[in-house]
This record gives C-alpha cells, sequence and structure tokens, in this order.
C-alpha cells in the first residue's frame, strides 16, 4: 500500500538513476531542466523547462550527431548551429565536432552539457533501445499518407506510357513505401513523364516546411 510493487529491473534502476544524476548536473549548473516520461511512463528522459527554447545535439554510438529541439527555436538559431556543424565537419577544418552541443535561449552551454553527460552516462539512445514499443506502430499513419499520394502518382503514370508502374505498399521491415517506375526508363522519359505528372505539389511543400518549423 502507498507504494509500486513492482520490481525494477537492473536496466529500469540504471536509466532512472543515470536521468536523476543529469538532470542534478544541469539543475545544480543554473539550468532550466525539466524530466519527462518515456512512452512507458518511467521518468527517464531529461529535457527543458516550458517557456525557454533549446537545441541540443550529442553523437550516437556509431559518432553521428542527434539533434533535439526543445520550445519554439529560432530560425535563425537553427539555421546557424547546421551552419557551424558543417564548417567544423568539411575537410578543411582541423577540429573534429564536438561531443555535445547545447544553446539555449541563444546561450551556449555545451561545456556544461558535455561534463554532465559524462558524470551521468546519462544516454537518450539507452532509453529508447530500453523501450518496448513498434515504431511501425508509429510510422504507419504517415506511410499511408505516403503511399495514398504515391498510388494516385503512379495511376497517372501508367496513364501516360508507363503501364507497368507499380504501387507503393506498406513495408514489412526497414524502408519507406515508394511507387516504383519500370528499371529501363531513360532520363528523357522521366523528365517528360514529371512534366506530366508532377511528383510533387509546391504549394504542399512550403506549407510542409512551416508545419516543420512550428514543431518542437
Amino acid at each position: 500500500m502507498g507504494g509500486s510493487t513492482v520490481a525494477q529491473t537492473p536496466e529500469e534502476a540504471d536509466l532512472l538513476a543515470a536521468a536523476q544524476n543529469f538532470y542534478s548536473c544541469m539543475s545544480n549548473a543554473g539550468l532550466p531542466v525539466a524530466y519527462a516520461n518515456d512512452v512507458e511512463g518511467r521518468s527517464t528522459l531529461v529535457t527543458f523547462q516550458e517557456g525557454v527554447w533549446a537545441i541540443y545535439a550529442f553523437l550516437d554510438a556509431e559518432g553521428y550527431p542527434q539533434f533535439n529541439y526543445v520550445g519554439q527555436v529560432p530560425e535563425d538559431a537553427a539555421r546557424q548551429v547546421y551552419t557551424d556543424l558543417a564548417a567544423a565537419d568539411s575537410e578543411d577544418a582541423t577540429p573534429s565536432p564536438a561531443k555535445a552541443l547545447l544553446i539555449v535561449d541563444g546561450v551556449d552551454h555545451s561545456d556544461i552539457y558535455a561534463a554532465c553527460l559524462d558524470e551521468s552516462e546519462y544516454d537518450e539512445n539507452a532509453v529508447y533501445a530500453a523501450v518496448d514499443y513498434s515504431p511501425m506502430a508509429e510510422l504507419e499513419p504517415l506511410y499511408q499518407l505516403m503511399i495514398d499520394a504515391s498510388n494516385e502518382w503512379a495511376k497517372c503514370a501508367r496513364e501516360n506510357g508507363f503501364p507497368t508502374t507499380k504501387d507503393a505498399v506498406m513495408p514489412k521491415g526497414e524502408g519507406q513505401p515508394m511507387a516504383l517506375l519500370p528499371a529501363s526508363i531513360t532520363e528523357v522519359e522521366l523528365r517528360e513523364l514529371l512534366a506530366v505528372c508532377p511528383n510533387f505539389d509546391p504549394a504542399i511543400v512550403e506549407a510542409n516546411e512551416k508545419l516543420y518549423e512550428s514543431m518542437s
């Protein structure tokens, strides 16, 4: 009575402890952090409080940067981050990309962020890898929209000289749904087909870009 009767696995305990240690380290440094729950309702994630915006990036297990945005990040700030990282990753650059990057309300706190990551062993990737959920369950609604749009285009292609164009289908594993033109199509034929059956709508592209900008 008055408490959970479900025992934590060692992995769950490690994730919770890492989040708590990371939260404490960041909070003690004066950063406006907040807890967030994973898909199983556990407070294993650390984010930032409402009313601030933040961009943070860290390297995954393969060494590729992973980005996250919190709050309404100004477009110029996001663009500057990509510009800086691209410059650091260019062939002419001598320093390698930073291990971690954090900007909160326009102030760079990357040193604190990197130190707290090392001290706490907090790892968002580990949290996502530990939860039991199906990525396809989240992607299916998006994929169905892609299938509908792709198959509308495939119908146009079949009616305009390429009757063997295949419809897009829901993927069973990795990969995205896509309509398939015959492999024998030439570049000239493809350009002529796209003039009759455009494969994107500029108005929709512009609307999608605005949606992306408004996402947290």
